[in-house]
């Protein structure tokens, strides 16, 4: 990370927090009339803004990779292995480009001529898009994260014309997957907005395997729990996990399943892998939660790998906790994802290109300073109230809001502490990343935009095309209850 970025980011630290041990508003030293504590508020409220604007251009600025390791030409021992990782999640039903006015982007077709490519490393195309990628033998493992069939939770109470385009659209993506090179899927909560039976229907046209090792039904596993194979001599160990809290209160009991405790799930399923080269954890949880149980795993109960879906990210770097690397695809298809993982060895000994993402960090900071911007304004806001109070008005009208006032400040006292310990955070974790890592191993990962240029496999591309000249029409009505809203994701992003 540049100095400048670090010094910079070290004085809006400073600037920004309060002393938590102070127990009581600190007034200013020279009396001020009524007037001029409206505008110190005032004026005080405009620098914290400063501090927001001026954090977020700093993490914009701040660089995702901090690791010195070269990703030029990496040759392998005799013993070692290349796996190249294809990776898919947050599909969300869609079969051609997402239809975006500004850049188009996915398609089915083009993400299997992509993976199709990997196999053929010298061929003029597999150069063009995926680069010199000529590095000895590799072995082509592929994985999808799941929330591959719909793209909203609220689905299937919509209007019955809306539903009939969703699962026509989804069957159409489960025929196309039957010509993909893909190995295992992961059972996400969007796979399941229409219930069990259609989601059997669906997976057995696909022709793939889809595990869980988290949903039950009638109190047992309803799909294997994970997912094992040879390949070239390598043996390929995955796990999945779904999210357990749904988007809707209702969702799971209303489709006669339920989402066990991902990490208990996690932990009964990890010894099935072992004896497996290369482990595999395909999490629906989503990022943030995701990061929080593999931090409480121990070292040896980490996968190698982890490939997520649910909260529709694109990782061009991957993001690490200790050896274990994250990567997720953005939503609706739009992008070719793939790790080329160098094990160096007969048994992984750590990726030496392991580092901390400085605005990874950063971000986790902002989100602090944040909550403690708002506290700060609450707090100001109570405490204009007060000034603005006339002279006579009721005593007890005063003492509520004083009151209040008092609540707001024990928010500012408490998030102004969160703050400290964000900045400690920040320090230490940047600190850190810079020692070099000592393992042997590598992985690069590399992300495609599946522009309209991109090749396409011509039978899936002309299967998407037929599918569409019958696909149901739109019907509007006027019950907009449950309606998805088209350019929007399930997590209301406009695309």
């Amino acid at each position: 990370m540049p100095l400048k970025v670090v010094v910079f980011l070290a004085l809006l630290m400073t600037v920004a927090c309060d002393k938590a041990e102070v127990a009581s508003p600190v007034e200013p030293e020279v009396e001020m009339t009524r007037e001029g504590k409206l505008g110190y508020l005032e004026a005080q409220e405009k620098v914290l803004r400063g501090v927001q604007l001026g954090l977020g251009a700093a993490v914009r600025a701040t660089p995702q990779d901090t690791s010195s390791a070269s990703n030029e030409v990496k040759e392998v021992a005799a013993e070692g292995h290349i796996f190249t990782l294809h990776v898919g999640g947050n599909n969300h039903g869609e079969t051609e480009d997402c239809g975006c006015k500004a850049n188009p982007l996915g398609g089915l077709a083009r993400r299997a001529r992509m993976m199709e490519l990997s196999l053929d490393p010298t061929h003029v195309d597999a150069v063009k898009w995926w680069g010199e990628t000529k590095r000895g033998e590799a072995t082509l493992v592929a994985v999808d994260a799941g929330d591959f069939f719909y793209k909203n939770p609220t689905l299937a109470k919509a209007a019955e014309s809306t539903q009939a385009q969703a699962k026509y659209d989804a069957l159409t993506a489960a025929m196309a997957l039957k010509q993909m090179p893909i190995d295992v899927f992961l059972a996400g909560e969007l796979d399941l907005v229409f219930g069990t039976e259609n989601f059997t229907e669906l997976m057995e046209t696909s022709g793939k395997k889809f595990i869980s090792a988290n949903l039950m039904k009638d109190s047992k596993p309803w799909l294997e729990p994970t997912f094992t194979f040879e390949r070239n001599g390598q043996k390929v160990g995955v796990i999945g996990l779904t999210r357990q809290k749904s988007r809707l209160s209702d969702f799971w009991s209303e489709r006669g399943l339920e989402v066990k405790d991902p990490v208990e799930s996690y932990k009964a399923a990890w010894p099935s892998l072992a004896g497996t080269n290369l482990k595999i954890l395909l999490s629906n949880l989503g990022h943030d939660e995701t990061r929080v149980m593999l931090e409480g795993l121990e070292a040896s109960e980490r996968p190698h790998v982890v490939v997520l879906s649910g909260s529709n990210r694109l990782t061009q770097r991957p993001e690490w906790v200790g050896d274990t690397a994250m990567v997720e695809a953005l939503s609706q298809g739009k992008y070719a994802l793939r790790a080329d993982i160098f094990r160096n060895g007969a048994e992984f000994t750590g990726f030496q290109n392991k580092s901390v993402n400085p605005q990874m960090v950063m971000r986790d900071y902002q989100k602090a300073m944040s909550v403690y911007v708002g506290a700060k304004a609450r707090f100001n806001k109570a405490e204009r109230a007060i000034l603005e109070l006339p002279a006579d008005v009721e005593p007890g009208r005063r003492e509520f809001a004083e009151k209040e006032r008092g609540m707001f400040w024990t928010r500012v006292q408490i998030s102004s502490q969160e703050l400290a310990e964000a900045a400690e955070s920040v320090q230490s974790q940047i600190a850190g990343s810079q020692a070099k890592a000592t393992g042997a191993d590598y992985i690069d990962l590399r992300a495609i935009a599946l522009k309209l240029d991109v090749p396409q496999v011509p039978s899936i591309e002309a299967l998407v095309a037929q599918r569409k000249k019958k696909r149901p029409e739109f019907r509007p009505t006027n019950d907009h209850a449950g309606h998805d809203h088209p350019g929007h994701d399930h997590a209301g992003h406009k695309h």
